[in-house]
């Protein structure tokens, strides 16, 4: 709660001074000189000269006292300030409105301090609701600011398309696979594969686990040759057993040598 308001806004003087005032211009003048607004006023308070000229005429016409002009007029501008800086709704507004009104209408000193009547309490709230807050969306409007944001998105990858695609003739050529040899003789079949031509200092610098290998690969080999090399002396002492026996045999022989025989 904002407290006791009387005083507050305008001294005694000064309400004599509006008061006294010869026309509007001479009041506007008086109220910039006292609110200490702009010698040029801005637009928010060029409206809010209208609203506090508007009030000050209100209270002349129901013949206020200056104490109750003071507290009616810091009442109605506390009013709007509390408004516009809470972002209040309508509702909120006028239960402020009201909260700042009885304070200053019931004589319970020192929550609270009898300046209006009843009859006065009445006249302000029908004035408030056919001045104030029937336009109280334009007062929103005028004085509520306004936040513009403005969202900008950048990318920091430049995307290029490309400039072309390179040439055929430049591609990875890749080895055609060799046609695959044809079937050997059977004694080129029959002959020993060579060797694996690996040096015993050599063997003996390699890991265990890969000595082992190459040395069981070598063993498998050598067995292979040497039952490869007896599969060759067999066929090749079975052909030259059946040429001698084809020699021995009688029928064999010339004729000419069959009748010398005899």
């Amino acid at each position: 709660m904002a407290g006791f308001l009387t005083w507050r806004d305008l001294a005694a003087q000064d309400v004599a001074l509006l008061q006294g005032a010869g026309d509007p211009a001479e009041a506007r003048r008086l109220l910039i000189g006292i609110l200490r607004f702009t010698p040029v006023p801005s637009p928010k308070e060029i409206v809010l000269l209208e609203f506090f000229l508007n009030n000050l005429r209100f209270a002349a016409e129901c013949k206020f006292t200056t104490e109750k002009t003071s507290a009616f007029f810091s009442i109605l501008r506390t009013n709007h300030e509390e408004t516009v800086r809470g972002h209040m709704t309508l509702d909120q507004s006028l239960r402020f409105f009201r909260e700042l009104l009885l304070l200053h209408a019931v004589q319970r000193p020192p929550y609270s301090v009898g300046i209006f009547s009843f009859k006065d309490v009445s006249l302000i709230t029908d004035f408030v609701n056919s001045t104030y807050y029937k336009h109280y969306k334009l007062f929103q409007y005028c004085f509520t600011q306004s936040h513009e944001l403005v969202l900008k998105t950048r990318s920091n990858l430049a995307e290029t398309a490309p400039l072309g695609f390179p040439p055929l003739g430049d591609a990875i050529k890749h080895a055609e696979p060799e046609p695959a040899p044809a079937a050997a003789p059977a004694e080129e079949a029959a002959a020993p594969a060579p060797a694996a031509d690996v040096e015993p200092d050599e063997l003996e610098s390699l890991p265990p686990q890969l000595r082992a290998v190459i040395t069981n690969k070598i063993q498998a080999e050598v067995r292979k040759m040497q039952a490869q090399m007896e599969v060759a002396f067999q066929e090749r002492e079975t052909r030259l057993l059946g040429k001698l026996a084809t020699l021995k045999t009688p029928d064999a022989l010339p004729v000419g040598k069959k009748t010398a025989a005899k």
